[in-house]
């Protein structure tokens, strides 16, 4: 793992949970993160706050993309989707000490 990381300057997972797993592991192994390492998550999840250092993330509103979800869905159901339909979201970064 040690030739791998230091090629790299930051790792970037799709999920926080992920990203404060992998913090907990380099800091096991003595990589030291940020100095060492960068790490950034994807979800704004809470649970990037209470980690050290603080997990750098990206908040999407969750709630908001179940509700879109459920609507391409009925309309997926209800034969009203358009072939090539594209969907994005805002998201916002959420700065912690990670990167």
């Amino acid at each position: 793992m040690g030739k791998f990381i230091g090629k790299k300057t930051a790792l970037f997972f799709l999920a926080d949970v992920f990203a404060v797993e992998a913090m907990h592991y380099f800091h096991e192994s003595g990589i030291k993160i940020p100095e060492d390492l960068g790490i950034a998550g994807f979800d704004g999840n809470v649970l990037g706050k209470y980690c050290n250092p603080r997990l750098t993330t990206v908040y999407q509103d969750v709630a908001e993309k179940g509700r879109m979800a459920v609507k391409l869905m009925i309309d997926l159901l209800e034969k009203r989707l358009i072939n090539g339909l594209d969907v994005s979201r805002p998201v916002t970064l959420i700065p912690g000490q990670s990167v």
